[in-house]
């Protein structure tokens, strides 16, 4: 199909984001057959693990996530919210409990 002038593919950055977490999930843990479903014994953890109390843990200092405003982290998926605070807790050695 021609349309006489040049395109852009706007390619969605959030599933740039969001695939290599699965794939690492998928290679620690197991591929799943049903994309909600889980199998592997870290996935069946993490569906519980708000429920688990938190231990004394320490610091793993690292390079520190860059700021970012209200705006950006509402648009976060929750995976990825989540996925930012365990970040931020430990490398701060403080959990924020939301």
């Amino acid at each position: 199909m021609k349309c006489g002038r040049p395109l852009q593919w706007a390619v969605c950055l959030l599933h740039a984001n969001e695939l290599p977490l699965r794939h690492l999930l998928q290679t620690l843990d197991g591929v799943t057959s049903d994309p909600r479903a889980v199998s592997g014994p870290i996935a069946i953890a993490i569906k519980t693990c708000e429920e688990i109390a938190i231990v004394p843990f320490g610091v793993i200092e690292g390079t520190s996530l860059p700021e970012m405003g209200e705006f950006h982290i509402r648009d976060l998926s929750d995976d990825q919210r989540y996925l930012k605070e365990m970040f931020q807790a430990v490398s701060d050695g403080i959990v924020q409990m939301t």
